[in-house]
């Protein structure tokens, strides 16, 4: 670290990096987070386990993530409120549908079933991330 004089003008845009070295962001798991910060009851802990291990197991590539978060996002509760929504959402779901008939196989029928039941997960995630929130 340097120190500077009255006289010396520092550039400020560097000194920060000098101060700190750039280091990669460690993953925390919610489970170990809460069992010191205690924000979830054990309940809602294992349900957020198997809801994002519905999502998880669903999301195979980035296409399908796509498809997945906008549908997620235009419906769920707060959607339903707009018909405009639904029927956006119900457009992405047909598209979802129509790629996994696209391969008539068990397979893809059970990819199907997978992202609808992840993305039914979604709105009961969103109700534990309010917890986590309100934290």
């Amino acid at each position: 670290m340097e120190f500077y004089h009255s006289t010396q003008s520092p550039d400020l845009s560097v000194f920060p990096l000098r101060l700190f070295q750039v280091r990669q962001i460690k993953k925390v798991l919610l489970s170990d987070w809460n069992h010191t910060a205690h924000a979830l009851d054990t309940s809602s802990l294992l349900d957020y386990l198997r809801l994002a291990g519905n999502l998880t197991s669903a999301i195979k590539d980035a296409e399908t993530f796509q498809l997945v978060a906008l549908t997620a996002l235009f419906s769920g509760r707060a959607a339903a409120q707009r018909a405009a929504l639904t029927r956006l959402a119900a457009k992405y779901d047909a598209i979802i549908r129509r790629r996994s008939n696209s391969h008539a196989t068990g397979r893809r029928r059970d990819e199907y079933f997978k992202i609808r039941t992840g993305m039914e997960s979604v709105d009961e995630l969103a109700v534990i991330f309010q917890k986590l929130q309100a934290f």
